[in-house]
């Protein structure tokens, strides 16, 4: 990440509870959770939704979970790409 003064910073909140989480099952940390990280108070209700959906009970593996959201999040960069393909 390029904001390790951010990445340093001791973890507060649901944040830390997720970092925790993560590290505990020897996870990989998205870098969006140190982002996170900066505004606690704005993004502690996205990481209580990330952790509920991607962690918590579902019918679905923790692998298919996560390639369903990856899945999301690529499409919604191809569609970003092409749109400023088009605006540029």
């Amino acid at each position: 990440m390029f904001l390790k003064e951010i990445e340093t910073q001791p973890a507060e909140g649901m944040t830390k509870i997720a970092l925790d989480n993560l590290r505990g099952d020897g996870g990989a940390v998205p870098e969006i959770l140190h982002l996170f990280r900066f505004k606690t108070r704005s993004t502690n209700h996205l990481v209580r939704f990330t952790e509920e959906v991607m962690r918590g009970p579902s019918p679905l593996s923790p692998g298919l979970r996560e390639l369903i959201g990856a899945r999301g999040t690529s499409a919604t960069i191809s569609r970003y790409e092409l749109l400023q393909k088009f605006d540029g």
